[in-house]
């Protein structure tokens, strides 16, 4: 189960270059893990204050895609990354916190 607002799990290292997230998870080893443009910009608003639905407008409305196309694709994206250990599952599940 995702949070209600998502964010980036505090032990997560991460870096932008050429518009793509570089992002090193502990999994039990670290793992690099690079996501393309539209990952990358989900992943900078993750930040514990937004939701999924709020996400996905920024994002629709930045990449011109339809609503219902963005909000599907976010939340496999973010699920996948949830996945992946890259987003703090507890703190932020309550809304309460959770820093990026």
């Amino acid at each position: 189960m995702l949070p209600d607002r998502p964010s980036k799990h505090p032990e997560t290292l991460s870096r932008i270059v050429d518009g793509e997230a570089m992002v090193l998870v502990q999994q039990p080893e670290v793992v690099t893990i690079v996501l393309n443009q539209v990952a990358t910009r989900v992943w900078e608003l993750l930040d514990g204050s937004r939701d999924l639905k709020e996400i996905a407008l920024l994002i629709g409305d930045e990449f011109d895609v339809s609503q219902a196309t963005v909000e599907a694709d976010v939340r496999e994206v973010v699920e996948d990354m949830g996945r992946k250990g890259m987003l703090d599952m507890e703190s932020s599940r309550t809304g309460e916190g959770g820093t990026a």
